[in-house]
This record gives C-alpha cells, sequence and structure tokens, in this order.
C-alpha cells in the first residue's frame, strides 16, 4: 500500500530533478526556478535555498563520500553549463539571522 509523506513545492516553476541524501533526512529538490532548495524530511520544511545557477537546475547528487552527520557536499548541473559543488553543515541551516536594529 501506498501512502503519501509529504509534497514540496517549488519556489517558481517545476522541479525537474531531486535527491536524497545519504542519511535520508534531506532531500534536495532543484527546477526552472534556477535555485536548489534543502528540506529536511524529519522536520518536514525548507531548511535553505542556495543561488548560483543562471539556468534552471537538471541534475543534483549528494556526494556519499562527503557526507557524515553534520557536514554535507553535493553538485549540481544546470542549463547554464555549470558544475558547481556546494557545502552545508546541519548547523548553519538552523542558525536564525539576526535583524539590525538600526
Amino acid at each position: 500500500m501506498l501512502r503519501l509523506l509529504d509534497v514540496y513545492d517549488s519556489y517558481f516553476g517545476e522541479l525537474i530533478c531531486v535527491c536524497w541524501s545519504p542519511d535520508g533526512n534531506y532531500i534536495l529538490t532543484g527546477g526552472q526556478d534556477d535555485l536548489i532548495s534543502i528540506w529536511s524530511f524529519t522536520e518536514r520544511r525548507l531548511v535553505a535555498r542556495f543561488q548560483g545557477h543562471r539556468a534552471w537546475v537538471r541534475w543534483i547528487a549528494f556526494d556519499p563520500w562527503r557526507c557524515d552527520d553534520r557536514n554535507y557536499r553535493f553538485g549540481s548541473v544546470g542549463d547554464d553549463r555549470m558544475l558547481l559543488l556546494w557545502d552545508f553543515n546541519v548547523g548553519m541551516l538552523h542558525t536564525p539571522r539576526v535583524v539590525s536594529q538600526f
């Protein structure tokens, strides 16, 4: 029996690619919005968006040799013909932004 666990939306346009982290905690999505989105599967929410591509993101994948329980590396390829390598740390995903009072 199949059961729907969650639904993820792109910022704009369609999602084209998706990838699970090796530990199953995070999902990467990319698509027509030119962004990479990181979703926490356990928290069921968006935790980060990465900008860098200037065209649709067609492919994303985690590097299983560069992922542990706190640090992750993944690559993305877009229609802009660029291969981008990304690193993120779990601590930076949950750090609230400081708003200046000036």
